[in-house]
């Protein structure tokens, strides 16, 4: 199936070229494909109005160094693109709050991936989480009042108060980067994805509130907790958004490999959590 962004990626390939090329027509070089800003993983505004996409500039080839910002543009062509995030690091994954008012993303703009949002009428990014093991992949409820996002994190603290459990995981990554020991022990399949481990660390959901007044979140919540899975460890299998919320905004729907004998089929559950948390059993 192909990406949604690959043809605002040609368009951007296209530009490039006719400008570049037009005077002289001649080979294409690595140079110039390293010289493209790519787009990718355009968002419509909720009122069909406005586009948000992510635009990828190299800025050292030699050293593989890019930066990556966010673009809005009006759908109808009547406005020419502008900035809306100004970072050196990487801002990725828009997605407008149901009410159009904030864009939330992700960026490693404080050292690794948390979550960022943003007025559409632009001002500075605030940022919304400071969760040890990262946090990705985020969504809003319907009603713009809840988000949902991704961590990997250490199952043996996760039925933990989030202060706590947050406190462990941080203090764990911290004691594994620090140790001369760097052998990896397994005790279950998958113990390797394609090119990735997969280690000790399990891909649970997270919810926290949102006031849309204010543009501030609450404490987020571990509500897939215990050893297993709750989103894929390979994109390989994935297309989109591999969990959503229910329309009133009470559950999690999310594809989940299966409770036993996972490594031995590709085939996925889909499972359903209160977005209160609470059990490591899921329905």
């Amino acid at each position: 199936m192909m990406k949604s962004f690959v043809p605002l990626a040609w368009l951007s390939l296209a530009m490039t070229l006719s400008s570049d090329l037009r005077a002289e027509p001649r080979p294409m070089t690595i140079d110039d494909l390293l010289s493209f800003k790519r787009c990718a993983d355009p968002q419509i505004s909720p009122d069909g109005r406005w586009l948000v996409y992510v635009v990828t500039t190299i800025t050292d080839a030699s050293s593989n160094k890019s930066q990556s910002n966010l673009w809005l543009t009006p759908t109808d062509g009547s406005q020419p693109p502008r900035q809306l995030t100004t970072t050196e690091k990487k801002d990725r994954h828009p997605r407008w709050s149901p009410d159009g008012r904030w864009i939330l993303f992700e960026s490693n703009r404080s050292g690794d991936n948390q979550l960022w949002v943003i007025s559409v009428e632009g001002g500075e990014a605030r940022q919304l989480t400071q969760v040890a093991t990262e946090a990705t992949t985020a969504i809003w409820s319907r009603d713009g009042r809840q988000i949902a996002f991704v961590s990997a994190v250490y199952p043996e603290f996760s039925e933990k108060p989030f202060a706590e459990s947050n406190a462990a995981n941080k203090k764990r990554n911290e004691e594994k980067e620090k140790s001369v020991v760097k052998a990896r022990v397994f005790k279950r399949l998958f113990f390797r994805h394609w090119d990735s481990y997969v280690e000790d660390k399990r891909q649970h959901l997270f919810v926290m509130s949102f006031d849309p007044t204010t543009g501030t979140a609450g404490e987020p919540k571990d509500v897939t907790p215990g050893d297993r899975d709750a989103f894929p460890t390979s994109t390989t299998f994935s297309v989109g958004d591999d969990f959503t919320f229910s329309p009133d905004g009470k559950f999690l729907l999310f594809t989940a490999v299966p409770e036993k004998d996972e490594a031995w089929s590709t085939n996925y559950d889909i499972c359903r959590v209160p977005v209160t948390g609470g059990s490591t059993r899921w329905e």
